[in-house]
């Protein structure tokens, strides 16, 4: 069982994105999220004290500068950095160690799939608050 939690760009903030991807000459996307926990094994989490914590600090808002970046094999990213964002990952973590190949949390927004590595050199920079409003609380039965 996967289990992720992720916040959600709002509206405003989908729209800048899309706009920094209709300047670089890149697909646009209907949503844009960042996962702030993710693990492949069980989970026991408290999801009502998770969220609860969560709703406490939204809408959640990150400012550049912003990096960008290849995650995976070909999936472009804006790697931010955000104190608040950290320490939510941490908690969580405290509650429910991740069991994830990932051994350090990176926290980024995916903007594009299937992005060719060698394009990156060409891609601008962004440069425009985001807030994320929306929690989603996602489990993959495998």
């Amino acid at each position: 069982m996967t289990t992720a939690i992720k916040l959600h760009v709002d509206s405003e903030g989908t729209k800048k994105i899309n706009e920094y991807l209709l300047q670089n000459g890149l697909e646009l996307m209907d949503r844009f999220h960042s996962t702030i926990f993710y693990t492949e094994g069980g989970c026991s989490l408290n999801k009502v004290k998770i969220l609860r914590l969560i709703n406490f600090y939204r809408p959640i808002e990150i400012n550049p500068p912003y990096f960008v970046d290849i995650f995976g094999e070909n999936e472009l990213v804006l790697r931010y950095e955000s104190d608040l964002i950290k320490r939510l990952n941490e908690f969580i973590g405290k509650e429910e160690k991740p069991v994830t190949e990932y051994t350090t949390f990176n926290p980024h927004i995916t903007i594009a799939k299937n992005f060719p590595k060698r394009k990156l050199e060409e891609i601008t920079y962004f440069n425009e608050k985001i807030s994320f409003n929306d929690i989603e609380w996602k489990v993959i039965e495998k």
